[in-house]
């Protein structure tokens, strides 16, 4: 069963959520009670699917730990979205007051500003302002991410990343640009 939810600010779409917070008897006595048929997914018994793996071999390991385990897991998990839409929140308000007006393609930011954030903020903001300009997040690491922020703390110059973005600290500004990347060009005769 899949719900929607908003989608995070800087994103596009919106993201779907499982019912995590539902119990699957629960449901399936609602769908009984509502004479709402249902299918199950062929794929849910598939233990090499990792999601599978959990509700089938961890889920039970931890219930012997604390048998409201899943109960547990479904308000961290409320809890884990509220504070991330709070921090997104806070990070689209930072992003606009520490941007200056491009040069050209280049994206200018106010160093000072952002070393005052520290560096979680800092590295928030990054991510932001990389998934908003459609850059590689994904082939980012959190050492990438520690390194981008690194740089605006003035600890290191400059630096490349995957995806062609250089960033760079000069005087009390960083400066994001990516490089033009061309399209791989299709074989000849194919």
């Amino acid at each position: 069963c899949w719900c929607p939810s908003p989608s995070p600010p800087g994103e596009r779409g919106t993201l779907v959520r499982p019912l995590l917070t539902l119990h699957r008897a629960d449901l399936l006595d609602y769908l009984a009670a509502q004479r709402q048929p249902f299918r199950t997914d062929s794929t849910n018994a598939d233990t090499t699917f990792t999601r599978n793996r959990i509700r089938a071999e961890l889920l039970p390991l931890l219930r012997t730990f604390n048998p409201a385990i899943v109960d547990v897991l479904g308000r961290l998990s409320v809890q884990a979205e509220e504070l991330f839409a709070e921090q997104e929140t806070e990070t689209a308000q930072l992003l606009r007051t520490v941007e200056l007006p491009r040069a050209g393609g280049m994206l200018i930011l106010d160093a000072e500003q952002l070393i005052a954030l520290g560096e979680a903020k800092t590295r928030r903001l990054l991510r932001m302002l990389w998934e908003r300009e459609r850059w590689s997040v994904n082939a980012m690491t959190f050492d990438h991410w520690r390194r981008a922020a690194r740089i605006v703390m003035g600890e290191h110059p400059a630096a490349d990343f995957p995806d062609g973005v250089h960033v760079r600290r000069v005087g009390q500004v960083v400066q994001l640009k990516r490089s033009q990347i061309s399209p791989p060009r299709a074989h000849e005769g194919t």
